[in-house]
């Protein structure tokens, strides 16, 4: 690839939430592993796979035909982020509602209403009265 590469804001802060560096969005963008069309129209997915790690960057190309990266991150995310820490929960989560416990303090799964806090991965559990 040698398309001129842009950074959104978005995309700069996600690196940096993430622990990531630009060189690596470059590897996956200059040498993918996979190549897909991504889930908005005209956006495409590089992925690239390092070692245990799954390095992905969602670009779209602008009107002067350079690439713009959209987004990006890697999993499994690196310890002590935002997307660890998330990805630990949800893992907690599942693995309670599989054994019908309440490991999060919430209640089971079965015994209250699911109540959506702004966000899918921000959802928690009210007991019914």
């Amino acid at each position: 690839m040698s398309a001129k590469i842009i950074w959104t804001k978005h995309a700069r802060q996600r690196l940096s939430d993430r622990r990531m560096h630009t060189s690596m969005i470059e590897s996956a963008i200059n040498s993918p592993d996979y190549i897909r069309q991504g889930k908005t129209p005209g956006s495409t997915e590089y992925i690239k796979r390092n070692g245990s790690q799954t390095i992905t960057a969602i670009t779209k190309p602008n009107d002067k035909g350079e690439l713009v990266v959209i987004s990006t991150w890697v999993d499994p995310p690196y310890a002590g982020t935002k997307d660890a820490r998330s990805k630990d929960l949800y893992l907690k989560r599942e693995k309670g509602r599989l054994l019908g416990k309440d490991l999060l303090g919430y209640g089971a799964p079965d015994s209250g209403t699911l109540i959506s806090i702004n966000k899918p991965s921000c959802a928690r559990f009210v007991a019914r009265s």
